[in-house]
């Protein structure tokens, strides 16, 4: 159905419009003869002239007419009225004039529901609305025209008048009436949007504060773009007056370019019908009605045009103006966007607009994002997860412009899967975790709680194993120890799908038997169900502590750690403490034990089996006597090959005059290895060190001969935890930086987590501080499935590279791409400390980081206490 523009004037309104797919540039005697026809009829010519008024709009051709039936009247301040009532009369006129076949509005106004009578009665405003409407409504049901007829409902601009339409509106809807109502642009958002509730929604564009032409323009523009973004487009009708001068609006011919301009090129723009309207004069005011009914409003007051010829010529001097070239505005179509947090949304706006003419387009944006040489960017932090509305106007230069608005979704691309709290009331310390066979996962640490998800602990702090299914559903538990103290460091899921724990204990009851004295290495065999298959005290009467456990390919184990025994199963200790290397078949039972160092400190951090069968392990010693030779000084890195049975192959001190302490090794492609840590020193083995402590990574061959060494820092403190040999073939290394020179740029503040890049002799391909103003530090990297690399730690900042920290310490993983760039980063936990140790790739493409947390808010719920394990599962 064909939607027709309305022009009203505030007594007699007879109007000609244009609806959708005319012809560009008609004649105005076109627009007049082919158009649809609206008038506003006032009471005293529809009432009490009914025959006459009849037969002059049949004459002209108008088919829809809003009648004013009167307006909602405070008598008293306190009840609302309808200035026409529901008298017999004035229904069976409605019924004659809807028998000769207009679509009829009846009008209701508004207009005198003013501030004071509002004031009065706003706190029951909808029981007025209610008993001023009700009698009327109920006649015109009675009557047969419920579904005949439109209710129209006039507009005040203040804010009680509004909110009465508001009421109004929803009475009548719920009372099953068709409504139409009257608005401006200028009403607030909140008002134009309930107003869609209404069948038809007609807005005014008068010019009565006398605007001039280009003050007119911009209303009328302003007007329509606000209108395109809350009403309901294919409701709209537009009224659009255009008057000869008069007493009360000053529209005067020249604004006819302004309406030709507007309407062709906005209306159009805004997907409305595109429409132009002028008044129908016509024969209607040289006739004796026409004459008799300006009697009614004051006639000669008037300045309405005296003749149809004085009519004639205004359209005359209307069409040549609209006859003339006319600007046609551009184009602008933009469906919503999606893009992901830590990437770039870019659209080349000239794809989504064109114009016509072939004009330059330029463009102007509300909302997120910027525009450079007609290109929209948006990238999104890891902080604005949400949707965001955005409004985009294009211009040709010469007055024609259009507007589109579109939404943007900012994607989520690390979303928790599943976060667990896992504890008691007590201390919980996580330490270790590793994705298992069956999809679930395993975490070890320790505990001092006995509740919660704790249950038997032996007293004091126990080994604490917990079996997640791959939801993070607690399958088991299992408290291992006794009443002393016994920290679980190390965990691995065996061949034949049980696990083994080490760590060290001071018990010997409750699960523990065996202790030699003070702490020993205590190793212990589970099934998969998280029963005891055998443990294993290793040591002598002093402390011994086990740092690392590792299945070897015969099935059995290799523990290494420290001793400072010399008794029990300990032998060949060197003085203080030792290097101790035990080889466990499958059942736990010694096959050998190896004391490595000299008479003073030694201390294993890392083992490894190599490819020849055989072992190597890496620390750092202060001897220099013994197994030890080559010392350079204070302490040095020391690294010991031993075979298949433990007896040294070789062994290498590597340092210069200061501290140097090793915390990883591993095995190279080649047959080497690599050595990485940090050196305070600057002689002997070591050069090129910035200050202080530097991360030192130094490749060996197959025999322990250095190839090459690196000192990475700058002059501050620079802390390497880690290093993994790249699917290319070098090497990544990551700790922590206090530098921001020498080899470190970007630092942020304070500690930083620090990545650097090798290639395969150590030459740096790329290195990233990552971090804000607070402190940072890292505990663990992995490269991952696509090439890149997940670090996990902890941080104190929220600014920087770090966004929605949580409060203290959050858990923090970035993603890096393989030349470093960040991917994404996330924070994870509460608004108390949250300590992340380990990170794991999943099968299924994900991550899981362990570690343990203070919080019971953010993100993190259930915590039983203290401190509790804390599990996140993310994708």
């Amino acid at each position: 159905m064909k939607r027709a523009v309305l022009i009203a004037i505030g007594v007699l309104m007879l109007i000609s419009c244009i609806t959708a797919e005319e012809p560009a540039t008609p004649a105005i005697e076109t627009l007049l003869d082919s158009s649809e026809k609206s008038a506003y009829i006032a009471p005293n010519l529809w009432k009490y002239q009914t025959d006459e008024a009849i037969k002059i709009l049949k004459e002209e051709k108008f088919n829809t007419l809003y009648l004013n039936v009167g307006a909602l009247e405070s008598e008293d301040g306190e009840t609302l009225s309808l200035s026409v009532r529901n008298d017999e009369e004035s229904i069976s006129k409605i019924q004659k004039i809807i028998d000769n076949g207009f679509t009829i509005h009846l009008w209701l106004n508004l207009s005198d529901y003013s501030k004071t009578t509002a004031e009065a009665i706003k706190h029951n405003i909808e029981e007025k609305i209610e008993n001023a409407m009700n009698d009327y409504i109920q006649s015109l049901k009675d009557n047969g025209l419920k579904n005949k007829v439109y209710i129209h409902l006039n507009f005040e601009e203040n804010e009680y008048a509004q909110k009465a339409m508001i009421e109004a509106l929803k009475y009548l809807k719920k009372n099953g009436f068709k409504v139409s109502v009257s608005v401006v642009s200028s009403w607030p958002k909140k008002i134009l949007k309930e107003l869609n509730a209404a069948d038809t929604i007609t807005v005014q564009f008068y010019n009565s504060k006398a605007l001039s032409s280009e003050a007119y323009a911009k209303f009328i523009e302003d007007g329509l773009k606000k209108l395109g973004l809350y009403i309901d487009k294919n409701k709209l009708v537009l009224v659009f007056p255009y008057y000869p001068e008069t007493a009360y609006h000053h529209t005067s011919v020249e604004n006819l370019e302004i309406v030709a301009n507007i309407l062709m090129s906005e209306i159009s723009e805004m997907r409305l019908y595109k429409g132009l309207c002028v008044y129908a004069f016509s024969e209607v005011l040289s006739t004796k009605a026409g004459e008799k009914y300006l009697n009614y409003i004051g006639g000669n007051n008037e300045k309405y045009p005296d003749s149809y010829e004085e009519y004639r010529k205004l359209i005359s001097e209307f069409n040549r103006l609209y006859e003339s070239e006319v600007n046609r505005a551009p184009t602008l179509s933009i469906s919503d966007q999606s893009v992901n947090e830590g990437e770039t949304l870019t659209l080349n706006l000239l794809d989504y607009a064109s114009d016509p003419d072939g004009d330059t387009l330029s463009f102007t944006l509300t909302g997120v994002g910027e525009i450079t040489d007609a290109i929209y960017t948006f990238s999104p932090d890891y902080d604005t997860l949400g949707t965001y509305n955005v409004e985009i106007e294009v211009s040709d230069g010469n007055g024609g412009v259009a507007i589109d608005s579109f939404i943007v979704t900012v994607n989520n691309v690390v979303a928790i899967q599943f976060a667990k709290a896992l504890g008691g009331s007590d201390e919980d310390v996580a330490f270790s975790i590793i994705q298992t066979r069956d999809g679930g996962y395993v975490v070890a640490g320790y505990t001092k709680s006995n509740d919660g998800d704790v249950s038997g602990n032996h007293g004091g702090f126990d080994y604490w194993v917990v079996k997640l299914d791959g939801t993070g559903a607690t399958q088991w538990q299992r408290c291992l120890g006794g009443s002393s103290y016994d920290y679980a460091i190390s965990i691995i899921q065996t061949n034949d799908g049980g696990y083994v724990v080490a760590g060290w204990t001071a018990s010997n009851d409750g699960d523990v038997s065996g202790n030699h004295g003070y702490y020993d290495y205590w190793v212990v065999k589970l099934n998969n169900t998280g029963a005891i298959q055998w443990q294993k005290c290793l040591g002598g009467s002093y402390n011994d502590w086990a740092k690392s456990v590792y299945q070897t390919n015969d099935g059995g184990y290799v523990v290494a750690g420290i001793t400072y025994s010399s008794d029990g199963d300990v032998s060949g200790n060197h003085g203080y403490s030792d290097y101790w290397v035990v080889k466990l078949d499958s059942t736990g039972n010694i096959q050998w034990q190896k004391c490595l160092g000299g008479s003073y400190n030694d201390w294993a951090e890392s083992i490894i089996q190599t490819s020849d069968g055989g072992y190597v392990v890496a620390g750092f010693t202060e001897s220099n006597d013994g197994d030890v030779t080559g010392n350079h000084g204070e302490r040095d890195y020391w690294v010991v090959k031993l075979d298949g049975t433990g007896d040294i192959q070789w062994q290498r001190c590597l340092g210069g005059s200061g501290d140097d302490y090793a915390w990883s090794i591993i095995q190279t492609r080649d047959g080497g290895y690599v050595v990485a840590g940090i050196t305070y020193s600057n002689d002997g083995d070591v050069s090129g060190n910035h200050g202080y402590y530097d991360y030192w990574v130094v490749k060996l061959n197959n025999t322990g001969a250095i190839q090459w060494q690196k000192c990475l820092g700058g002059s501050s403190y620079d802390y390497a935890i880690s290093i993994i040999q790249t699917n290319d073939g070098g090497y990544v290394v990551a700790g922590w930086t206090a530098s921001n020179d020498g080899d470190v740029s970007g630092n942020h503040g304070y500690y930083d987590y620090w990545v650097v890049k090798l290639n395969n002799t150590g030459a740096i391909q790329w290195q990233k501080c990552l971090g804000g103003s607070s402190y940072d530090f890292v505990y663990s990297i992995i490269q991952t499935n696509d090439g890149g690399y997940v670090v996990a730690g902890y941080t104190d900042s929220n600014d920087g590279d770090v966004s929605g920290n949580h409060g203290g310490l959050d858990y923090w993983v970035v993603k890096l791409d393989s030349t470093g760039a960040i991917q994404w980063q996330k924070c994870f936990g509460g608004s108390n400390n949250d300590y992340a140790y380990s990170i794991y790739q999943t099968s299924d493409g994900g991550y899981v980081v362990a570690g343990y947390t203070d919080s019971n808010d953010g993100e993190v719920s259930g915590n039983h206490g203290d401190a509790d394990y804390w599990v996140v599962k993310f994708k």
